[in-house]
Parts: structure tokens; C-alpha cells; sequence
């Protein structure tokens, strides 16, 4: 006789999240994945503010105002999110890309005009306060009340979000709103699987730069904080960690990684071996059954175990038309005040080390040292790090996002809102 109640809920998602990813290597080995030459999406998430360009509440609103459905909700009231569907990375893509962004985007400030509203792209709203972080300033939408709810009951306790910048921010959040603050461009490539671990290496290794180009993520509730404040909020307002748990060296939702990899499967393995399920749902269909039939199975368990999982290059697996794909998500990129900024970063990272270092620059991703405290060399290549060093990224640090180059520069302080890195050699 089988248990029931919750707890039998959550073994019977962990036994059935675990099939899925059975089937999923088995697709992996027998080539059901889609793929003719690469394509890249692009999702901007941007900020509404008033005449004052204080924050806004009222996306809900706004989009009924824009009236187009490649603009969707976001977290936060405050906030909305354009997503442009995926094109041919050619040569004219990424210049499609912006004439498409520009022309949406034009189209849409007219209409939120109206509405009484502006759009702001910019990585942290520096007007918004913590008076702002409550409750009331999450969306409609019945999934952020659900992830709101189950963060917490997995915390057991409110947030603690402490960030030592130029001036010191210490405080408590009883929502997951203080995440809203965050936005970000968010470049998907579409890639074949014997391909994937090349590029998802190679964006691990350009993360620090991208980061160092676009950093404009100065202040948070009224403090200086850190260039790019995004990375130390977003860790800390989706934590599902007591202090206990992170003196253990459990590992933060938001994750940069600890290992070069050589599949896509490396990254959903270790997402199912580290982390337990937030949302333990289970659907009727049987992955392996399916395969066997010659079906497509669409891994719902393994999907939405994998949602709140929040890697700053994300692997994505999608079924869509019957025909599965597989991306290589860019969460890093910071939603900046230029398109031309956003479009730069995106056309470096595609066009020239999408296909990994390796190839363009006869260096390969792996063999930049894997240090996951964000300073200090390891003292082996390939070495991985302890699961307790936590990543951090500072205006004035010479090593950033997990990798130091094999020559160091010195420390620098950036000035004028500018922030330094050292790149490794061979770049």
C-alpha cells in the first residue's frame, strides 16, 4: 500500500522527475532534438515609472493599453516584459533584432503614454524604495503568489538581504517583491546537442565580461551599493537557505555553476541532484512510455522542477510543434538604457564566442582555471571549487563570475560608474 498526503506527493514528483530525466537522456542519444542552423530569441524586461520616474504599479493596465502579446507580465506591478520571437543568427539578425525592438518598443511608450505611464529600461530602478517591497507589488498572475508562497514555506523564515557596497544595506523581506528590482536582457540560442556544452562553457567564460560592459546597477533603496547590484539581490530574494544551510555549503537557486560541462545533460542532472522540487506537481503522461511509442514526451516534471532554478546561463529544453529544441539562455545581460549597448553585448556573445572559445580564438573555455569563489586561483585546471564559496562580482575585483585569468592584473578601483575586469589570456 502506497502512502498519500503531501509527502507522498513530493517522493512520487521526485521518482517521476527522475524518469523524465531518464527519458531525457535516452533523447539525447537517439537525436530527437530539432535543430537546422542556430536561431536566437531575445526577452528585454523593462520598468514602468511615472512623471516622477517613480515606480509605477500599474502593469496590468499597461498592457492592456499595448495590446500586443509579445509584451507580457513580469514579477513586480512595476514591471512588463517584451519578448521578440527567435530568428536565423545571420548576418542581418542582430540588426533585425534591433529595428524590431526599436519599432516595438516606440510603439508601445505611445500607448503607455496614454495610459499614463513611461518605459524605462534600466537594470535596478533607482527610485524604488523599500516602501515598495511588499506584498501588494506583485502581478495578478496566480504563479507569482504560488512561487511566493512556496519560497517561503521552503525558507521556514523572511529574507535577509545584506549588501556591502560603497554604503552598507541590511534588511528583511517577507515577499519574493525585492526580486521584482531585478530586470535583464535574456538572449536564448538554439543549439545543437552535441554542441551545447561547448557554448554553455563558453558563456560561462564572457559572463564577467558582460557583465563589466553593461554594469549600471548602482543603487538599491536609496544606498550606493555595488556596479552591478543585481547579482548579490537576486541570490538573496529567491534564497531558500537558512543560515544553516548555507554555512553547509548548500547551494543558492541563483547559481553561477562549479564545473566546466561536456552535455547539456550535466546541467539537469545536477539540478535534480541538488535541489528539491518547489513545486512537487505530477501529470498523467509517462515520459518512457511515450518514447517507446514514438511520441514526443514533454518532461512536464523535469520542466517545472527545473523553472525556479535560476543559472545565470541557463539551459532550456522546449517542446514546441511537436519538435523539441534545446537553448542556451543569457540571463546576464543587463536591460541597459541603449539598444545599441544591448545589441553590441549580444552581437560579441553570439557572433563571436557563441561556439565557443575554441573555435574563434584558438582558446578553449576549459582551460581557464574554475575558481567558484570569484578570487583566487585554483591550483589545478578544471579543479571544482568548494560548493560553499559563494560568488561575488565588485566593481574593483580583478576576478569575477568564477574564472581568473592565468595573469592577473591589479586590483582597480572603477571610477566614474565604470567598472574594470581583467580578461583571461588569449582573448
Amino acid at each position: 500500500m502506497r502512502p498519500s498526503g503531501p509527502r507522498a506527493d513530493r517522493t512520487r514528483h521526485r521518482e517521476k522527475v527522475r524518469r523524465c530525466l531518464d527519458a531525457f537522456a535516452r533523447m539525447l542519444r537517439e537525436s530527437h532534438f530539432d535543430f537546422e542552423r542556430p536561431h536566437t530569441g531575445l526577452e528585454i524586461e523593462l520598468n514602468l515609472v511615472d512623471d516622477n520616474a517613480d515606480p509605477l504599479m500599474r502593469n496590468a493596465e499597461v498592457l492592456a493599453a499595448i495590446a500586443d502579446p509579445d509584451f507580457q507580465t513580469e514579477l513586480g506591478q512595476f514591471n512588463i516584459e517584451i519578448n521578440l520571437p527567435p530568428r536565423p543568427l545571420s548576418r542581418e539578425g542582430l540588426s533585425a533584432f534591433e529595428e524590431n525592438v526599436r519599432s516595438s518598443l516606440n510603439e508601445a511608450q505611445e500607448k503607455a503614454d496614454a495610459a499614463g505611464s513611461h518605459i524605462v529600461m534600466i537594470g535596478i530602478l533607482p527610485t524604488l524604495l523599500r516602501k515598495h517591497m511588499t506584498g501588494d507589488v506583485l502581478s495578478a498572475n496566480p504563479r507569482y503568489a504560488l512561487l511566493n508562497e512556496q519560497i517561503f514555506a521552503a525558507r521556514g523564515e523572511d529574507l535577509e538581504i545584506s549588501i556591502a557596497g560603497e554604503e552598507r544595506l541590511y534588511t528583511h523581506a517577507d515577499t519574493v517583491a525585492p526580486e521584482s528590482a531585478c530586470t535583464s536582457v535574456q538572449f536564448h540560442l538554439q543549439v545543437a546537442p552535441e554542441s551545447f556544452g561547448r557554448y554553455w562553457n563558453a558563456s560561462q567564460a564572457i559572463a564577467a565580461v558582460q557583465l563589466a560592459v553593461g554594469a549600471n546597477s548602482p543603487y538599491l533603496f536609496g544606498g550606493q551599493l555595488w556596479r552591478e547590484t543585481r547579482i548579490a539581490l537576486f541570490e538573496q530574494a529567491t534564497d531558500t537557505r537558512p543560515d544553516e544551510l548555507k554555512a553547509q555549503g548548500v547551494r543558492p537557486r541563483v547559481w553561477f555553476g562549479e564545473r566546466w560541462i561536456t552535455s547539456i545533460f550535466d546541467l539537469f542532472e545536477e539540478n535534480v541532484r541538488y535541489f528539491p522540487a518547489l513545486l512537487p506537481l505530477c501529470e498523467s503522461e509517462d515520459p518512457l512510455e511515450m518514447l517507446d511509442r514514438g511520441d514526443l514526451p514533454h518532461l512536464g516534471e523535469l520542466t517545472l522542477h527545473h523553472g525556479p532554478i535560476y543559472r545565470w546561463n541557463r539551459p532550456v529544453c522546449a517542446v514546441d510543434a511537436r519538435l523539441l529544441s534545446l537553448r542556451d539562455w543569457w540571463r546576464n545581460v543587463l536591460s541597459g538604457s541603449d539598444l545599441m549597448i544591448e545589441g553590441g553585448i549580444g552581437a560579441f556573445v553570439a557572433r563571436r564566442l557563441g561556439a565557443g572559445l575554441d573555435i574563434r580564438c584558438h582558446t578553449p573555455a576549459t582551460r581557464i582555471e574554475w575558481d567558484g569563489r570569484g578570487g583566487g586561483a585554483s591550483p589545478r585546471p578544471h579543479a571544482r571549487s568548494s560548493p560553499a564559496r559563494e560568488t561575488r562580482l565588485r566593481a574593483d575585483d580583478t576576478t569575477a563570475a568564477g574564472w581568473r585569468s592565468r595573469t592577473p592584473a591589479a586590483p582597480t578601483r572603477a571610477r566614474a560608474g565604470r567598472s574594470r575586469t581583467t580578461c583571461p589570456t588569449g582573448w
